[in-house]
């Protein structure tokens, strides 16, 4: 299971889980700060999942992911 943050705006606006175990692809958990941040989260996981499949398919170690003014750091 590997942990991480999201950020906008240098502002950590929901944390989250992505288990590789579950599904072809794993599967990602985003807890937000509020509603209205969930929602403009949940707009690019399915950009973060194929990112992370993509890292997992070439063994790379797992870095930051931007995506638009949303960055994903990994702890």
């Amino acid at each position: 299971m590997l942990n991480f943050e999201i950020i906008h705006k240098n502002e950590i606006i929901a944390n989250g889980n992505y288990i590789e175990d579950m599904g072809p692809n794993g599967k990602i958990f985003v807890i937000p700060k509020n509603l209205e941040e969930g929602l403009k989260v949940t707009a690019f996981l399915s950009e973060i999942s194929k990112k992370i499949h993509k890292m997992n398919s070439k063994d790379e170690i797992y870095s930051d992911i931007n995506v638009g003014e949303y960055s994903l750091r990994f702890e």
